[in-house]
């Protein structure tokens, strides 16, 4: 799973979603060419079942959110490479301008602001109750996640405001249907990028329909994959997925995709390493688990 490709390496310790460098990605690439084999998202339970003892694992590339960057650097390599991927997207930017509200903390950390002009006084206790004062994005993250989803989308209305035109605008058809080119594909993230295993049944419905006929409308083709936002997805969210034709579905818990997995909960490592050692050993570490 990556989020963000750019010329540059990320912060973790100052951005919501670091980047991982083009060049790093292009070594990830080519260890994957060396050591596995590259399969469609939706294909590999299938690959992992029919693979015979000894042979290359088979590994899938995924993208999360609607970025930019997916499709001014992660896609030439792609294509370059000739090898399949799958973007999972919002479609935030169908319809209306949509930003993800870490993307407009981002751009308010960047002017200056204290995280104690940014959050709920509330969510800003959670965050600071492992770490005391110094909290950063990953604290910040989980506090938010965990909060009322009414009572974040207020705190994201109140951003937009503040900080909305210097923030990302996501992906817009044309450039959703460029990841859409047969070798590549686009599956669902849900629509308001909420984490799914804390909502009502109501909330859960509704993140997964709404928007989703937008998107495949651009798609020209129904989806069957899915990307929980945030990863975060327990048995309900899995059975309301397939209730809705979803055949394929991902979590972010790093451990391989074995045979007898529930096909709606499938695991993902997070590919923004530091190094491709470190990215190697992601890789083999979540296979012996497995």
């Amino acid at each position: 799973m990556q989020h963000r490709v750019e010329p540059r390496p990320g912060d973790p310790a100052h951005e919501f979603t670091p980047p991982l460098a083009v060049e790093d990605f292009e070594a990830q690439l080519s260890w994957l060419v060396r050591h596995a084999r590259v399969v469609p998202a939706d294909r590999v339970q299938a690959e992992a079942a029919s693979r015979r003892r000894g042979a290359p694992f088979p590994i899938a590339i995924t993208f999360d959110d609607d970025t930019t960057s997916h499709v001014a650097y992660a896609l030439p390599v792609l294509r370059r490479r000739g090898l399949p991927a799958t973007f999972f997207l919002n479609g935030i930017a169908l319809g209306a301008p949509r930003r993800y509200w870490w993307e407009l903390l981002q751009a308010g950390r960047a002017e200056g602001w204290a995280w104690s002009s940014l959050i709920p006084a509330a969510s800003l206790r959670a965050a600071q109750a492992s770490t005391g004062d110094a909290v950063g994005p990953y604290e910040v993250s989980v506090a938010v996640q965990e909060m009322d989803p009414e009572d974040r989308r207020a705190m994201a209305a109140d951003l937009q405001e503040r900080f909305g035109t210097s923030a990302p605008a996501g992906l817009g058809a044309p450039e959703i249907r460029m990841l859409d080119d047969g070798t590549r594909s686009v599956g669902w993230h849900g629509y308001r990028h909420e984490p799914l295993s804390l909502l009502t049944p109501e909330a859960l419905a509704a993140e997964l329909d709404d928007g989703r006929r937008a998107l495949e409308e651009v798609l020209g083709r129904t989806m069957r994959s899915i990307a929980y936002p945030y990863g975060r997805a327990d048995q309900t969210t899995a059975d309301a997925a397939r209730e809705r034709g979803f055949t394929t579905g991902f979590t972010t818990v790093p451990e391989a995709v074995r045979p007898s997995d529930d096909p709606l909960l499938l695991g993902r490592i997070d590919g923004c390493t530091p190094t491709t050692g470190a990215f190697a050993v992601a890789v083999a570490t979540a296979i012996l688990r497995g």
